[in-house]
């Protein structure tokens, strides 16, 4: 008998055998979660940081 058999036969019958509730549908109709954050800081032409002193 290994180990995790040894483990799951110590355990009681209902706890190997529960139902869960089924996970609910997704709706499309919901909005976008609106940003916490400032930014963004950084853009693809942005010049050097060397050229800004």
């Amino acid at each position: 008998m290994t180990l995790t058999s040894w483990a799951l036969s110590s355990l009681p019958k209902h706890a190997l055998a529960s139902e869960l509730t089924p996970t609910p549908a997704c709706d499309d109709d919901t909005t976008a979660t609106p940003p916490q954050i400032e930014g963004p800081f950084y853009t693809p032409n942005s010049p050097s940081r060397n050229s800004l002193s």
